[in-house]
């Protein structure tokens, strides 16, 4: 049995979240080790699903919504002092709320809810790209190697890019497979996800210093 790349990189992510963020000096930070762990697991029992070819297109429905509410939570209390960015993502996810329960319904929870899932691709993007240029607009000088709300945004950004990227070309990508047998896809999302949970780490480390490295 061949085991997805993917999981392993969300092992080792969930692992250095527990390892790193655990002391209660980190606060909200402590969420991301429940967070990677029920990714993990939902994960493996979404690929269990797959071999025993059972449908778990309604898992990955549910499961998507809460990794997408996350990722907004999180801009939420990296852009906590920014009130632009907060009207913006509080408003971005009762509408894409509404539309995912109003999609879920239609399909009885056992489709993905693509277009809920593709408004919040895009909006997740630009709030990514709005704290980069409200970073750049900063006067205060920040260590962005050592800043690890930073390495947090960058790693979501590049994720949701290749997931939006993914959905806008899967026929194409699709196409290929049929015709070379090669799945690029595939491909393209273990880079997606290694760039992603590399950042993640990254930003777990950065943060362990700065715990450890401040006055209790």
């Amino acid at each position: 049995m061949n085991i997805p790349v993917a999981l392993f990189f969300e092992f080792l992510c969930a692992f250095s979240a527990t390892r790193f963020l655990y002391s209660k000096q980190n606060g909200w930070w402590r969420h991301f080790i429940w967070f990677l762990t029920i990714v993990f697991i939902i994960d493996t029992t979404g690929y269990l699903f797959y071999l025993s070819r059972i449908n778990n297109h309604w898992l990955y429905n549910i499961a998507n919504f809460i990794f997408a509410s996350f990722y907004t939570w999180v801009l939420y209390k990296i852009n906590s002092t920014n009130k632009l960015m907060k009207r913006l993502l509080t408003g971005c996810q009762i509408i894409f709320s509404i539309t995912y329960l109003f999609e879920s319904i239609q399909s009885h929870f056992l489709e993905a809810s693509r277009f809920s899932f593709i408004f919040n691709t895009i909006y997740i993007i630009i709030a990514c790209c709005l704290y980069f240029y409200f970073l750049l607009k900063n006067d205060e000088y920040i260590n962005l190697v050592k800043d690890a709300s930073f390495w947090i945004i960058s790693g979501l950004f590049f994720f949701e890019l290749g997931s939006i990227s993914l959905i806008i070309f899967s026929s194409y990508l699709v196409e290929i497979n049929l015709k070379e047998n090669i799945n690029v896809s595939f491909a393209i999302l273990n880079v997606v996800n290694f760039i992603f949970y590399g950042c993640w780490t990254y930003a777990f480390i950065c943060k362990y210093r700065q715990t450890i490295s401040s006055p209790s």
